[in-house]
């Protein structure tokens, strides 16, 4: 939990965490049951339809705050389509110290 109340915390100025009031969650005494309620499961179609295309475009602070100058590309999925995943900055760093 305190995983995701760092994340919360770090993510709460972007488009994505205004839009569903991550500042009001975490104010929460029951931050948790919150998040639960208000934040709703995406999938990659729904989470690039609504918010990473704009990082594609090069707009920051959208769902992390910064802007994504790296993507990943998937090696395609059970639709057959290669996928652009968003790498932080933030990203890179944890990768480096583990490799």
């Amino acid at each position: 939990m305190q995983t995701l109340h760092r994340l919360l915390e770090k993510a709460k100025h972007t488009q994505f965490g205004e839009h569903y009031r991550f500042r009001d969650i975490l104010d929460s005494p029951n931050w948790v049951a919150q998040y639960r309620g208000r934040i709703p499961v995406h999938n990659y179609n729904k989470m690039h339809a609504e918010w990473w295309h704009k990082c594609l475009e090069g707009e920051p602070n959208v769902s992390w705050p910064e802007k994504i100058k790296y993507f990943a590309l998937s090696s395609g999925t059970s639709e057959s389509a290669s996928k652009h995943i968003p790498v932080t900055r933030a990203m890179l760093k944890t990768v480096k110290r583990w490799a």
